[in-house]
């Protein structure tokens, strides 16, 4: 296997759906829309998008991935997720404003650029198309939501 090293993003992200779930079990008997919020991103975006994104280097690099890429990656985008959880929570329980959600936005982004970095010179199958599409996704959900907690909407 060429790139072994992906079983982190796999392993995180799976922990990160079972943290979902055990956080929506908790939150049950008085659910509310940042709980909700916070599920969703949880399961959606640092569980399901980030085993997506490991399978996707995993099955489209075609050299060995440096451990320095992948760590690289991982951090980026654990700790900009951590950010955008943690801004959004500030800003929903305690009204105030502040730049976490920024911050994480640009760490997820720039996390994004160095997924599409690992898997450059990748045949040009649906696989590679379906990655790109995935990682426009995050990049345009992450400058949405950027915009939607600045309040500019």
């Amino acid at each position: 296997m060429k790139n072994r090293n992906v079983s982190i993003f796999i392993g995180f992200g799976s922990l990160a759906i079972v943290a979902g779930g055990i956080l929506s079990a908790i939150a049950a008997g008085s659910p509310s829309y940042v709980l909700s919020w916070v599920v969703a991103y949880l399961v959606l975006v640092v569980g399901v998008v980030q085993i997506l994104l490991g399978l996707g280097v995993y099955r489209l690099a075609r050299v060995k991935v440096s451990t320095r890429d992948m760590i690289i990656a991982f951090t980026l985008f654990n700790a900009g997720s951590a950010a955008v959880i943690a801004g959004t929570v500030i800003k929903y329980t305690l009204g105030t404003t502040n730049y976490l959600v920024g911050i994480g936005g640009l760490l997820v982004s720039v996390a994004m650029i160095v997924f599409l970095r690992m898997v450059r010179g990748a045949d040009k199958t649906k696989w590679l198309l379906g990655y790109y599409f995935l990682v426009d996704i995050v990049l345009i959900s992450m400058v949405i939501g950027v915009i939607l907690s600045a309040g500019a909407v």
